[in-house]
């Protein structure tokens, strides 16, 4: 008895080595070292097997190719834009941010599903006017993300999956992409749908799935609201009337990020990691509308809300350098100790255009210190139209 069960467990194994064998070849030896590592599904089996699927989708969702626009008749679009929170004040008070962030009508930034072809570039609408009474979309790239291991944190790491994690996190970006409409009257706005798009590097255009670490990090950015915007003319076009009472086409967004920050205790020098969170503004500048390319200026606080910059956009290249880079540590392993999880950020790098504090955004906001009351609108494209201060701005705590 005991040499039959022998035999059929060496018959067993036999088996098992010979499919690694063959499954091996195909796979590349980085995929490789992530499906032993972190079960993380090879992407050049699934091409090979067919079209990329989403979790629990039907067979009927194929994700191959994504469709370049949407088009949306106008109930539509004042379906979509009805749903939208309006904000009347901006939460810059981490509690205030906190309450907006937790609240049911905050929206989470969605994760496009691996294998779609899509262009993780800067590009825009095309030029081509939607149809009256209609309105044409697309996702557009606003910036970058990157994440690096933070020097100390690199101490940390298990010395068997040390170069995979580092080597998987310099390879990576993610691309964050509002959702920007056209009217067919020029006007340009933003719907208030957002998406992250995860891909590597050395094929920037073809979307992956990341490491549940990435994903949780992504459901954290989340969308507030929008700051009232500007209206449509009261005279109909199409067959319906979008007039000043039934419309608002807003052309900021206001998005949180929440994350875990290292910051002394009030009673020692010791570091903890503690809630902190960040807003970020999406802002379509006057010269959007009727041209081409929606232009899109980003604004972030910095440092706890407590700083206030532009993003050089110009100065981010999706095959190297990210606008924002993220410099984290893990003090949490799972899996026999080799797999990282709950990132805590260390520092913040930001290629900027411009820099100042919250306080000084809100003193031109109140009118303080004789200078007139103004919008935040206003204030962007006032800060953008400035002379570029370029550089790399560094926080860490």
């Amino acid at each position: 008895m005991k040499s039959s069960i022998i035999y059929f467990s060496i018959s067993a194994l036999a088996l098992m080595a010979s499919v690694v064998i063959v499954v091996c070849k195909k796979i590349p030896q980085e995929e490789l070292h992530l499906l032993v590592t972190k079960g993380v599904a090879p992407m050049s089996l699934l091409r090979k097997s067919g079209p990329v699927r989403a979790r629990g989708s039907d067979p009927e969702t194929v994700l191959l190719a994504e469709a370049p626009m949407e088009v949306r008749t106008d109930e539509e679009l004042q379906k979509v834009l009805s749903q939208l929170p309006v904000l009347k004040e901006i939460p810059w008070h981490p509690s205030e941010i906190a309450d907006l962030y937790s609240n049911h009508q905050a929206r989470p930034c969605r994760l496009l599903n691996p294998g779609v072809s899509t262009d993780a570039g800067f590009v825009g609408l095309e030029e081509t006017a939607p149809a009256v009474g209609t309105s044409v979309s697309r996702f557009n790239t606003a910036f970058l993300i990157g994440l690096a291991i933070d020097a100390k944190g690199r101490a940390k790491l298990p010395f068997s999956t040390k170069s995979t994690i580092e080597n998987y996190l310099d390879e990576h970006m993610l691309a964050i992409q509002p959702e920007i409409c056209r009217r067919a009257d020029g006007q340009v706005f933003l719907t208030g749908q957002v998406r992250a798009m995860f891909f590597s590097k050395k094929s920037p255009s073809v979307s992956l799935a990341p490491e549940p670490m990435i994903q949780e990090s992504i459901s954290n950015l989340r969308v507030l609201g929008v700051l009232p915007g500007a209206r449509p003319a009261p005279e109909p076009f199409g067959q319906v009337s979008l007039d000043e009472s039934d419309l608002s086409l807003p052309r900021t967004l206001v998005m949180a990020f929440s994350y875990l920050r290292d910051r002394p205790l009030e009673t020692s020098i010791t570091l903890t990691a503690q809630p902190e969170y960040e807003l970020i503004f999406l802002h379509l500048l006057p010269k959007s509308d009727m041209s081409g390319t929606p232009s899109l200026a980003v604004f972030a606080t910095a440092n706890g809300c407590t700083g206030f910059q532009e993003l050089n956009l110009a100065a981010q290249d999706r095959r190297r350098t990210p606008a924002v880079q993220a410099n984290i540590r893990f003090d949490k392993f799972k899996l026999f100790n080799q797999y990282p999880s709950d990132p805590i950020v260390t520092g913040l790098s930001n290629q900027i255009r411009s820099d100042l504090t919250v306080q000084e955004v809100q003193s031109r906001l109140a009118g303080r210190n004789g200078t007139p009351a103004v919008s935040l609108q206003q204030l962007l494209e006032e800060l953008h139209d400035k002379p570029i201060v370029a550089g790399t701005t560094t926080f860490r705590k």
